[in-house]
């Protein structure tokens, strides 16, 4: 027989995290349906790097919301994009899923030639 542990979760602090990510997603995606992020006609006229700095800072007012911030680190010739999570962001367990269905997903949803977000300590 195998061994098992059992886990002991919060609901509370957990359903604060789950409502916390949709609220960002969702946020984002409302925020970001505007010329600011270079969705519109402007967008052929930036640059890789102008593109993903314009969403990064599309989605920091709801990061700074919950006392986090990230900072857009730098882009990589393979399209890839390294970013910082700080404030709460930084070293919360939930930060990861925040990286990749919050900030990834906006980022590939507006510059669909984001390869992939990596963060940085």
């Amino acid at each position: 027989m195998g061994h098992h542990e059992k886990l002991t979760v919060d609901k509370r602090k957990l359903n604060a995290k789950i409502d916390n990510q949709l609220s960002i997603i969702s946020f984002g995606r409302g925020y970001l349906m505007c010329d600011k992020c270079g969705c519109g006609d402007s967008n052929a006229e930036q640059t890789f790097e102008e593109k993903v700095k314009s969403v990064i800072e599309s989605i920091r007012p709801m990061l700074k919301s919950h006392g986090g911030d990230i900072e857009l680190v730098g882009t990589e010739a393979d399209n890839s994009v390294k970013v910082r999570l700080q404030g709460a962001c930084s070293g919360c367990p939930g930060a990861q899923m925040t990286l990749k269905m919050g900030v990834e997903q906006l980022l590939k949803e507006k510059v669909p030639e984001v390869k992939e977000v990596i963060a940085i300590n």
